[in-house]
Parts: C-alpha cells; sequence; structure tokens
C-alpha cells in the first residue's frame, strides 16, 4: 500500500563538501554536539535530541523544508522496528521522488512536542551524514524552535509567549505548505524568493535567478561542477558560483556561494517561475542564534558577534 501524504524531504548534501562532525574548539566532547556553528573548513549542522517509543535520546538533523520527520535505517535496526514492505511512502527528496518503506512509530517526543503514532519514513542514502534521521515541521504549530550555536543547543518549546527578540534581526516572510519558510530577498539587484532551509548543506539557486543575473549584467565569479545528494536516490549536477550581495530584510551576506540545479522541489513550492533561492546551513550556520516562531511565523537571527 502506498501513503497517500505528500511528503518533502528536502535535505541535501553536497558531494564536494567536507563537512564533518569535529566540534568547534573549546566545545566539551563528553556530550553530544547538537547545533554545530559553520566555519571556513566545514558545513555547520543542527541536531535536535529527540526521544523515540520512550528510549534516546536520539540525534535528528533539523530539516526546516521537511514537512515529517523520517529515520535513517540504522537507528530502525536499533530501535527494533520492522518495516512494513507493504506499506510505502511517496517521498519528494531535494533532488527527486522515491517510494521508501515506512516505519510505524509510537511516540515521537522533541522539547514540548510530542507525536504518538506515526508512520514515518525510512531514509536510505547517506544524506543523515551519521545522524538518526531528520525532524521535519510536522506538529510544530504552536511551538517556538530554538537554535543556539553559541552553546550547541537546540529547544522546541511552546510559543505561548512572543519571543523577546531585543539584539535579533527579524525577517518578514511567510510560513507556506504547512510551514516552509518563504522569505523575500534581493540578490544584487535582483527581487527573488528565499527558502530558509536547515536541511540544507549548501545554498541552491533556481535557473530562473541564474537568468536573471546574467539580463542585469551582474557578475558571478568561481563556477565550479558540483554534485548535490537527496533524500532519495537520485542524483543531481550543477555549477556553483559566488553570486552578488544577497540582501534579506536589513541583513546583507556577502561572499555566498550558490550552486545552481533545477531542483524538482522548486516546482513542488510553485517557485519555478521567479527567481528563487534555498539558504542553507554554509549561511545559516554562521550566526549565533536562529528563533522561528512557527504560532506567530515570526523568524528571529541574531548575528554573530565580531570581536574588535
Amino acid at each position: 500500500m502506498v501513503n497517500g501524504r505528500v511528503i518533502v524531504a528536502t535535505m541535501l548534501l553536497a558531494a564536494s563538501a567536507h563537512a564533518t562532525d569535529t566540534p568547534a574548539p573549546g566545545v566539551d566532547t563528553s556530550e553530544s554536539v547538537y547545533a554545530t556553528t559553520t566555519r571556513l573548513d566545514r558545513i555547520g549542522r543542527i541536531l535536535a535530541p529527540v526521544m523515540i517509543n520512550g528510549g534516546g535520546p536520539y540525534r535528528l538533523i533539523v530539516d526546516t523544508g521537511a514537512n515529517t520527520s523520517a529515520l535513517s535505517e540504522h537507528l530502525v535496526t536499533r530501535l527494533g522496528i520492522a518495516a512494513d514492505p507493504g506499506d510505502q511512502i511517496m517521498v519528494n527528496g531535494a533532488t527527486g521522488s522515491a517510494l521508501l518503506a515506512s516505519v510505524r512509530v509510537a511516540q515521537f517526543r522533541a522539547g514540548d512536542l510530542l507525536q504518538t503514532d506515526l508512520m514515518l519514513p525510512i531514509i536510505v542514502t547517506d544524506v543523515a551524514a551519521g545522524a538518526d534521521g531528520i525532524l521535519g515541521i510536522e506538529g510544530l504549530a504552536g511551538k517556538r524552535l530554538e537554535v543556539d550555536f553559541l552553546h550547541d543547543r537546540v529547544t522546541v518549546t511552546n510559543a505561548s509567549r512572543r519571543f523577546a527578540g531585543r539584539g535579533y534581526l527579524q525577517l518578514e516572510g511567510q510560513m507556506r505548505f504547512g510551514g516552509l519558510i518563504v522569505v523575500n530577498a534581493r540578490v544584487g539587484d535582483v527581487r527573488a524568493k528565499a527558502v530558509l532551509d536547515t536541511g540544507a548543506e549548501r545554498s541552491v539557486g533556481n535557473q530562473r535567478l541564474l537568468d536573471a543575473l546574467k539580463r542585469h549584467a551582474l557578475r558571478t565569479r568561481g563556477a565550479r561542477e558540483d554534485v548535490l545528494i537527496g533524500a532519495t536516490t537520485d542524483v543531481m549536477r550543477g555549477n556553483t558560483m559566488f553570486v552578488p550581495t544577497v540582501h534579506i530584510g536589513d541583513a546583507d551576506l556577502s561572499n555566498l556561494e550558490v550552486m545552481f540545479v533545477e531542483l524538482p522541489l522548486f516546482d513542488l513550492w510553485d517557485l519555478d517561475r521567479t527567481p528563487a533561492l534555498v539558504l542553507g546551513m554554509d549561511l545559516l550556520g554562521t550566526v549565533e542564534q536562529i528563533v522561528i516562531d512557527y504560532r506567530r511565523s515570526e523568524i528571529y537571527i541574531k548575528p554573530r558577534r565580531t570581536r574588535g
């Protein structure tokens, strides 16, 4: 039987990148590091502690572009849960779609997020890069996700009160498709839509954006071929290059590398007819904190302080 839900799992791993789980200098490695910042030699990651069927915590990569959670093959084996070969889920990954086996989870808890009796797909690629799976946005309505790179901490709490955003940059955006975060942006002089995706290792632009940059005679540099691996077995190739300064709200993002490839997700998100890009952890992991209030559709970012 094929599950009828439209499942999106955006996990993107750039094969040319050398991301590791090496903690930042000074981080206590006696406990699991949950939020590693992006450095010149490593792309950061956001991993939330998740209890499954009363056991754990397990480390699942927070993917703000995925509308469901998913488990890795090795975690399913550890949990001793048998997959039902007759109950498959159609998953729309960043690079393509596939029917994946699924397992039934009795209880799934991440902070104040509690879900019961879930059918979750099993990731069959290396996109989780050693993590135990993906924590998607399903169930986060009414919740607040706080990622603190400075203290390597990820929390999910009830958003009963508005976040005190003093010292934070608040982004004007909208929640679409059940929680996908889309903000207005400019790449140089080109107006675009940007998706904040913590599940994507690298930032990715569509062909419409690349064409618009060329029409405006805006300079891109340092082009090289890259390979993307997604949550399914499909692999896509594209060209990565530096783009003009990206403007989002009051933030100016310089020296950002973007891989240009026509991901199927741009069409699924209805962003295939406008210049668009996915902002991944190569950018998001350079800040101090990210706060997403799913109840109020508010996004707060605290820039990294520079030592002077």
